[in-house]
């Protein structure tokens, strides 16, 4: 198995994760969101909830249907593995991507539960989540996004992490 294919699985599962997440996040919240579509007066309120459920949805499908074009931009080579050391140096690599992949599909997530909180806050505190409560999700929304940049910034450059990393370990 190559580093293609294997990131290709990670990919698929990947989708499949972020999409039964959503499912039972979705789920959770489904009474809420049936009460506010009922009590809408707009359809602004209805379909930001039904796209905070269909956005990662729709993601998720994608990387389960489509992990090819993800992987060949993540990894833009297939070398076959000659020594020793390029397989540990490409089992580091795959591994920082990994670890990317997770911390995309948890800031994914968490962006969908802090929109929806704030969403459903805003629903039934009004104007006053806007003084009071605001900080909060502030605060939420900018770790979400800090937490998805570094997660774009291990999946991207974990070539240029790994051979930082290299020349840390074996620096004389």
């Amino acid at each position: 198995m190559n580093s293609h294919e294997i990131l290709r699985t990670a990919i698929k599962l990947l989708g499949l994760v972020l999409v039964i997440y959503t499912v039972i996040e979705g789920l959770r919240y489904f009474p809420m969101m049936l009460d506010l579509i009922e009590n809408s007066d707009g359809t602004i309120k209805t379909t930001s909830q039904i796209a905070a459920v269909a956005i990662p949805i729709t993601i998720g499908l994608m990387l389960w249907f489509f992990p090819a074009p993800v992987a060949s931009t993540i990894i833009r080579d297939d070398l076959e593995v000659a020594s020793k050391d390029e397989l540990l140096a490409g089992i580091e690599n795959i591994g920082i991507r990994l670890l990317g992949m997770y911390l995309l599909y948890h800031g994914i997530s968490d962006l969908v539960a802090n929109y929806v909180s704030y969403s459903q806050a805003l629903n039934m505190f009004g104007e006053q989540i806007k003084f009071s409560g605001k900080e909060r999700f502030t605060a939420s929304f900018i770790a979400t996004g800090v937490e998805i940049f570094l997660s774009l910034i291990l999946i991207l450059g974990a070539a240029s992490i790994s051979s930082l990393l290299r020349k840390i370990r074996y620096a004389t």
